[in-house]
């Protein structure tokens, strides 16, 4: 099955930049809306068991950094895309559920000028991600879903630049995000 649905998503954690033998830790609560495209293969009804993927796409509308809110209008597009190892079970004739855990990986980079250099920052990071659905079907092949999904944060890099001169540190994080989202899915 093959999906399409907007996500609203609620992040918070704490991220620590390790550098140069210190380490320095910033909360970030930040609100994100966008896009999913997502798919599920389950070798015949009959398995429970099977794998889904999944690709979002979206926009941050609101960020907080160690309390202090920024300014997120000049913040590009963020991705993430993740693999998952998958269950489905039908409740009734019209829906059945899924549920999955694996990895996901994101990207997502922010610039800014103050007039006289140019900040930008990129991050690269990855999660231990699970979701949970109802699917229910409108026609044998269209399917209301209805799912959210967490985010338990690994680890990554940030590359840090001012005008020319760039860094780069691994970066920790802890915390927890979470991602309602509801969509139509075809199933073929």
């Amino acid at each position: 099955m093959y999906a399409a649905a907007g996500y609203y998503s609620v992040e918070s954690s704490e991220q620590y930049l390790s550098q140069w033998g210190s380490s320095t830790a910033v909360d970030i609560e930040r609100t994100s809306v966008g896009l999913m495209a997502k798919g599920s293969y389950f070798s015949d009804q009959a398995n429970l068991f099977g794998c889904s993927y999944g690709l979002r796409i979206g926009k941050t509308i609101g960020s907080k950094v160690d309390g202090s809110e920024e300014d997120v209008s000049d913040i590009p597009l963020r991705w993430d895309i993740g693999v998952y190892a998958a269950f489905q079970q039908d409740v009734s004739y019209s829906a059945f559920v899924e549920a999955g855990a694996g990895l996901q990986f994101c990207s997502e980079s922010e610039t800014c000028d103050d007039g006289t250099d140019t900040y930008s920052w990129e991050i690269f990071a990855a999660y231990v991600a699970g979701y949970a659905e109802i699917n229910y079907a409108v026609t044998a092949t269209t399917f209301v879903s209805i799912g959210a999904k967490a985010l338990l944060p690994i680890g990554g890099t940030v590359t840090l630049s001012i005008d020319d001169a760039s860094a780069e540190s691994d970066i920790g994080m802890s915390g927890f995000a979470l991602a309602p989202y509801v969509g139509i899915s075809l199933a073929y």
